[in-house]
């Protein structure tokens, strides 16, 4: 289920990064967990701006009760990252 990404640009330029939504620190969640392929310029698939530095990594569940984004070198340690916010993440493969 790949993520879907909304137009962010608009007359007055793009946005800034993109919202998201957290839950709860004991929440069980099963997530998603893409990496966000970002442009030269550091823009996503919908023209959100992020700069670039560090890989970008997505994660979310399919209900929406989480959808955030986390920078990390790796894969393995965007886990470890998300795993600090949420100890009962379990990730899709």
């Amino acid at each position: 289920m790949p993520k879907r990404y909304t137009n962010a640009c608009s007359a007055r330029g793009a946005q800034m990064g993109r919202a998201t939504t957290i839950a709860p620190r004991d929440t069980k969640v099963k997530l998603h967990l893409e990496r966000v392929r970002l442009t030269q310029q550091g823009y996503d698939p919908g023209g959100a701006y992020w700069g670039n530095c560090e890989p970008l990594y997505t994660f979310y569940d399919d209900d929406c009760t989480v959808d955030d984004y986390t920078r990390a070198r790796g894969r393995e340690q965007a886990k470890n990252i998300i795993m600090q916010k949420y100890p009962n993440a379990r990730f899709y493969r």
